[in-house]
């Protein structure tokens, strides 16, 4: 069994689909989906939407949603909202929202502010906003998250 592990450098980002189809195609099963590579494919910036979608869409019931895969997914700088999407999608419920995925969501300056209007809109319930969160996304100015917290928040701000 080939055990893989991928860390894309920023020039090698945009190259991540054709080289797991490359794998996945002469491999197959031989190829082992760890948690790493789910998680450098969730926080693959240039191509990560695309590497999550081969995975799932290949080897779906290999691909383990970790609470660590989810924290890369929302602090995602570019394509954070669309794989998250593609999390939520996919597995739904089995998709834990932990403190630690909303705080790198409200930290996240590329796409934090859509990432969190996602999780807000799809499963607000599981969100806690905690000073913590609160301070993140004002340092992030992601505008429209804090419009969103302070207009139509039901829950009030966890203080620790």
């Amino acid at each position: 069994m080939l055990r893989l592990q991928m860390r894309w450098s920023k020039q090698q980002q945009g190259i991540g689909k054709e080289v797991m189809t490359l794998l996945l195609g002469r491999r197959g099963d031989d190829v082992k989906i760890t948690d790493e590579v789910v998680q450098a494919a969730a926080g693959n910036s240039v191509g990560g939407k695309e590497v999550i979608t081969l995975l799932l869409d290949r080897r779906g019931n290999d691909v383990k949603i970790t609470d660590k895969v989810v924290k890369a997914a929302a602090g995602n700088y570019r394509s954070g909202k669309e794989v998250m999407t593609l999390l939520l999608g996919g597995r739904g419920n089995n998709v834990k929202i932990t403190d630690a995925v909303v705080q790198a969501a409200a930290g996240s300056y590329g796409s934090g502010g859509e990432v969190m209007t996602l999780l807000l809109d799809r499963r607000g319930n599981d969100v806690k906003i905690t000073d913590e969160i609160v301070q993140a996304i004002a340092l992030s100015f992601i505008y429209e998250v804090m419009t969103l917290l302070l207009d139509g928040r039901k829950q009030p701000v966890e203080q620790r």
